[in-house]
């Protein structure tokens, strides 16, 4: 069986278009052309009002199977963790076998 893939990005851009772009370019880049099975949005307030596009976005870009997010005040990303500040983290993974 095919080893799990896993890869998150970060990005602190302002402006949701710009920071849903990068993230999900780096986690393409990351997960190599594997089917992306699961992924995981965390945004800061400061994009909530285009939750609805960024989740579009990924979908549109990545094709996950299953796409969960949430606002959050803190977004933690490896050893960063960003507070009121604008902040948007991407975690997706491909699980050979899952379903």
């Amino acid at each position: 069986m095919e080893p799990m893939k896993i890869h998150s990005a970060l990005s602190r851009a302002d402006i949701t278009a710009d920071a849903v772009d990068s993230v999900c370019r780096e986690v393409a880049t990351g997960l190599a052309g594997h089917q992306t099975d699961l992924a995981f949005v965390f945004f800061s307030p400061h994009h909530t009002g285009s939750a609805d596009f960024l989740a579009s976005i990924i979908e549109e870009r990545l094709h996950p199977k299953v796409l969960l997010g949430c606002s959050a005040e803190s977004i933690i990303e490896g050893k960063q963790e960003i507070e009121g500040q604008p902040a948007l983290c991407l975690w997706a993974a491909h699980l050979p076998g899952a379903s």
